[in-house]
């Protein structure tokens, strides 16, 4: 039987953390800077999706092999709840259509979105950035 502590649990965590750092420094280095939404999806990996992405960096050539491969497994979902979730934090309630369209974007548009909502002032701004 393993016995592991509160402080060797958080140990372990630390170093995942600095592991996933470590890959965006890789990233940046190899393909230039990154959305900070890729940086978020990046931070929100499992230890085998960071061991899965470090082996695959290897292949990437530009942004949108990284996004690709991140898309393949469905990592920039939580991209898109985390707008949503900043959305409600700036204006309480947005209404479920919009949580919708936010939900059927692609991931070029989360990262313009992500940029552009640090822009908004109400809640008509996120209305008027879909009408573009």
């Amino acid at each position: 039987m393993e016995i592991s502590t509160s402080w060797m649990r958080q140990g372990i965590e630390q170093g995942i953390e600095r592991q996933k750092g470590v890959i965006i420094r890789l990233i940046k280095q190899k393909l230039g800077n990154i959305s900070p939404s890729l940086e978020t999806d990046i931070m929100g990996l499992t230890i085998d999706q960071v061991d899965s992405l470090l082996e695959a960096l290897f292949d990437f050539s530009t942004v949108n092999d990284l996004r690709n491969w991140l898309s393949e497994r469905g990592i920039e979902q939580g991209t898109r709840s985390h707008i949503i979730s900043q959305l409600k934090r700036k204006f309480g309630d947005i209404p479920a259509s919009l949580e919708t369209d936010i939900m059927g974007l692609t991931i070029n548009e989360i990262e313009d979105l992500g940029e552009a909502l640090l822009d908004f002032s109400t809640i008509d701004d996120l209305v008027n950035w879909f009408n573009i």
